[in-house]
């Protein structure tokens, strides 16, 4: 008799476990921002540019503002500079022009040191007068100043220098008997139709003129004589 056979169990498989899949985290990519900080080099270069830049602006507008102190003239857009114009003047009256400036130097030195000054009322009254002699002759001052190159300031400058020597040579007197002699020796050139008394009035002003001259005259060449002048242009 066959012996039975024991049932076999099926073995219970394990369960697979699932294979871990390993997921990479992201990678974060970390951009860095860095600000550059100037070195100190080039700020003072920038400062230095922009200094001269500024610089040359200033000076751009300062020609341009005083630009006739540097230019007397333009033909079709042509400078003619004043040191050109004043080369020409030199040659021209340089010498004249020089010599008159050294003259009225030494008189304003002179009058300084023995505190003679001219004060502008005694300016006002001389030029008052002469006012008052050119309206008898049909004349203005503004003509006659305009027909010899000149203008008030520079007529201003001199009756307060003629007054300056004035008070440095001190007064002078005319007699009556120069008065006759010179009115004698003139007859045919003293205008007529004024009275005696203008006449005389007008030669005694006139001799009085003449001699302040004389003595300015010697007073300038004694002053000339003791001065130490230098000169650094020939003509």
């Amino acid at each position: 008799m066959a012996t039975p056979t024991k049932a076999t169990t099926p073995k219970k498989r394990k369960a697979e476990t699932p294979a871990k899949v390993s997921v990479s985290k992201p990678e974060v990519v970390q951009t860095s921002y860095t600000t550059s900080t100037p070195s100190p080099l080039s700020l003072k270069v920038s400062r230095k540019f922009v200094l001269i830049g500024l610089v040359a602006v200033g000076l751009a507008v300062l020609l341009y503002t005083y630009r006739s102190l540097f230019i007397a003239a333009t033909v079709n857009g042509q400078p003619i500079s004043r040191l050109v114009l004043v080369q020409e003047l030199e040659k021209q009256g340089g010498k004249q022009t020089l010599s008159t400036l050294v003259t009225k130097t030494l008189i304003g030195q002179e009058a300084a040191k023995k505190n003679i000054t001219v004060s502008q009322k005694k300016v006002d009254e001389e030029m008052k007068k002469i006012e008052a002699s050119l309206a008898q002759q049909g004349q203005t001052l503004d003509q006659v100043l305009q027909m010899q190159g000149m203008t008030k300031q520079s007529l201003t400058d001199q009756i307060r220098t003629q007054k300056m020597v004035e008070g440095l040579v001190g007064k002078v007197s005319v007699s009556d008997k120069e008065i006759d002699a010179y009115i004698k020796a003139n007859e045919a050139s003293i205008p007529e139709g004024g009275t005696a008394g203008d006449v005389r009035k007008s030669v005694k002003t006139q001799l009085e003129q003449q001699k302040v001259n004389e003595k300015a005259q010697a007073m300038l060449q004694n002053l000339q004589k003791n001065a130490k002048i230098n000169y650094f242009v020939s003509y």
